[in-house]
Formats: C-alpha cells, structure tokens, sequence
C-alpha cells in the first residue's frame, strides 16, 4: 500500500473532526453582529481619539521646546551684544590712547580698526563656545 502522508489525516485534524461532529456551535443572540461591529468601531475611535491626544500633547511640548529655545537664542544675542559693547568700550578706552601715542594716527583712523578686531575676536570666541 503506497500511502503519501499528506493523504493520511493527522491525529490533531482527526480530533478535530471529532470535536466537530460531537459539539455543536451555540446560536449567537439576538443583534451579535451589529454589537461587534458597534463595539470596533467605537474601539477604533478611542484608539483614534488617544493617537490625537498623544499627538496634540507632543505637538505642544515640541511647540514649547522651540520656544524655548528662541528665547535661549534671544537672550545669549543680547548678552553678547551687550558683553561686546562693554568689551568695545573698555578696550577703547585702554588701547586707543596708547595706540595714539604708539603710531601716531588719529582716533578716527584708529576707531573702526579698533572695532573690528574687537569683533573679529569676538567672532572667533563666540564660534570656539558652539563647537564645545
């Protein structure tokens, strides 16, 4: 006899066949269907009702962190701004009198050198703090 296995039924689809003869499904009540269907759509929008929520508070976390950011970006602007007018000024007042009496120029040749190198080193540390 040249059985091949897939023609001869294992014991798990022969208790299976079992089962199936012997237990009858119980008859599903009254409006099954139409209570599955209501209960998934209604799971389907908490689930989107709970995707928003969790989206509209990320939504203004990130909107909270930008902002915070710009005014961190604001307020080192102005402290730079005005640690360099401070910085301007007493280099001013310290170099260009003795940069008048080493060279011999006038302050309104001196002044505009003067505030460049000042900002030019300002440049300088304030590109070396961001790339820490």
């Amino acid at each position: 006899m040249n059985t091949h296995p897939q023609d001869t039924p294992s014991a798990e689809q022969m208790l299976d066949q079992a089962l199936t003869q012997a237990l009858t499904p119980p008859a599903l009540p009254e409006g099954f269907r139409w209570k599955l269907m209501a209960a998934m759509q209604q799971a389907t929008l908490d689930d989107i009702a709970q995707r928003r929520a969790a989206l509209e508070a990320e939504h203004q976390r990130l909107q909270y962190d930008m902002q915070q950011g710009y005014v961190r970006v604001r307020r080192d602007t102005l402290v730079l701004g005005v640690a360099l007018a401070f910085a301007s000024g007493a280099v001013a007042a310290v170099a260009l009198p003795w940069l008048q009496a080493r060279t011999g120029l006038d302050a309104a040749t001196l002044m505009p050198t003067l505030a460049t190198l000042v900002g030019a080193a300002t440049a300088v540390g304030v590109w070396w703090w961001r790339l820490r």
